[in-house]
């Protein structure tokens, strides 16, 4: 490492050196290694035999560290010290995946030791030689960084150039800024707010985002379309309903902005906040595009079984309807770590909408059937079919449809148009085919939860 030559990035606007984040201390230099008489070790590294500096955060931006010079061979050996102080590009608040050489240039670094003499470092020969090194910024680099307002990295080579002996080097790492302040989550998609991947809960059993209405053909669309309008953050149920035999199963997808040391789901009730079902991961990278495959990453993507939850718990008991938590809490790895955590409120409603009240309203090509349906959360929609055996020939959302609270419940009033049944009955059975004398129909809610069948007399709706 000591012998290893910085690469410098070709792609790179000022051609600086690649950030030892993603090099290390460089490209090894074998004849180098075999013919160096000197060796670079940092004082107070946890692991003496990497010759690399480990500077910790600073919210000013002033750093140091030690290292020792030790001459092995029988003459003494002279260097010129050298520095280059890189932090990472950025241009319209985004990282650009290259660095820029901040040396002299808002970065400072400096030399001091009892052997260092205007920048160059004398070592006798058979002896040791230590170096201090100050790393400081000042205004211009702050200026320039201040879009990163979570804070950034500065970090670097130090060189030892000699005429007639091997360069030595080592690369250092520090933070600038609270190394705790980032937050872990990135934002919910909802929110719009969402830095490179919002987070959003996702039914694994219909292919549905909770929040959006299970029964919208366009729900997930629309949801990554304009997920303000369309994820409705306090609508998350979930129920004991079934698909292809399978309970109603959920998880999240979840944008992270840093890596997490640890990371566990847990679902909780409301009251009292008791967990009846968790999951905890270790070592969970933060969201990146992942080009190869074209799309961005989330905490999942990288587990290998998912952290499912459903209306039962770790048991397999299920779980009574009401209200619970789904929560995320991350803990932060490095110096001053830190738990981050964020919840979901989870409505269980294991129980179907009901039929309140039914009136035929209106006259001629006004007639509707007029319903009252209420339910313990949200009405999704209505289904209207020839029997109770066959897939729908209409159906209603009930999305934005109004309610008004009655004992725990929400109560709706909703009008289909006879003339709206009868032509999507016609769009399927031909124009000139007249509706069956009775149709059946369904009310679904937000968890999947449907009425029994209910059969309507097609004649008092086409009658006047």
């Amino acid at each position: 490492m000591n012998t290893a030559t910085p690469l410098v990035n070709p792609d790179s606007a000022g051609k600086t050196y690649y950030t030892p984040r993603k090099q290390g201390a460089g490209l090894t230099s074998v004849p180098g290694a075999q013919r160096t008489m000197v060796s670079l070790a940092v004082k107070g590294a946890a692991d003496p035999t990497r010759p690399t500096a480990s500077l910790g955060e600073s919210k000013r931006g002033s750093y140091s560290f030690k290292f020792v010079a030790k001459n092995f061979g029988k003459e003494s050996q002279t260097y010129k010290l050298d520095a280059t102080a890189l932090s990472d590009t950025i241009s319209g608040g985004l990282f650009l995946e290259e660095s820029t050489d901040y040396t002299g240039k808002g970065i400072s670094v400096s030399f001091d030791g009892k052997n260092v003499r205007k920048g160059v470092l004398t070592i006798p020969a058979g002896k040791s030689a230590t170096v201090t090194v100050s790393i400081k910024t000042d205004k211009r680099f702050a200026n320039a960084v201040k879009q990163a307002v979570n804070g950034t990295y500065i970090d670097g080579f130090v060189r030892l150039v000699s005429e007639d002996a091997p360069t030595l080097g080592i690369p250092f790492l520090g933070f600038y800024g609270d190394w705790s302040k980032a937050p872990v989550f990135d934002a919910n998609l909802a929110s719009e707010q969402e830095h490179i991947s919002g987070t959003f809960l996702y039914n694994t059993t219909f292919g549905t985002i909770l929040g959006v209405n299970p029964l919208d053909p366009n729900g997930i669309n629309n949801a990554f379309g304009n997920p303000a309008e369309t994820i409705k953050t306090d609508r998350y149920v979930v129920s004991a309903a079934e698909a292809g035999g399978e309970p109603s199963q959920f998880m999240t997808y979840t944008g992270m902005v840093r890596n997490a040391e640890s990371l566990k789901y847990s679902l909780e009730s409301a009251r009292g906040g008791k967990s009846v079902a968790s999951h905890t991961y270790l070592r969970v990278p933060k969201s990146y595009y992942f080009s190869n495959a074209g799309f961005i990453t989330s905490a999942e993507d990288n587990f290998e079984s998912m952290p499912l939850f459903s209306a039962y718990d770790s048991k397999g008991n299920a779980l009574k309807a009401g209200q619970y938590r789904l929560v995320q809490t991350a803990k932060t790895s490095g110096p001053g770590a830190t738990t981050h955590s964020q919840s979901f409120p989870i409505s269980v409603d294991l129980t179907a909408p009901a039929l309140a009240g039914a009136t035929v309203t209106g006259t001629g090509a006004d007639r509707a059937l007029t319903l009252a349906i209420k339910d313990d959360t949200f009405l999704a929609g209505l289904s209207f079919h020839e029997d109770a055996t066959v897939g729908s020939f209409a159906s209603t959302l009930t999305t934005d449809a109004k309610y008004t609270k009655a004992k725990g419940s929400n109560v709706y009033t909703i009008s289909v148009p006879v003339s709206a049944l009868t032509a999507a009955w016609q769009r399927v059975n031909g124009a000139d085919s007249q509706l069956p004398g009775q149709i059946t129909m369904f009310a679904w809610d937000y968890g999947v939860n449907r009425t029994v069948p209910l059969t309507v007399n097609t004649g008092q709706l086409i009658n006047p």
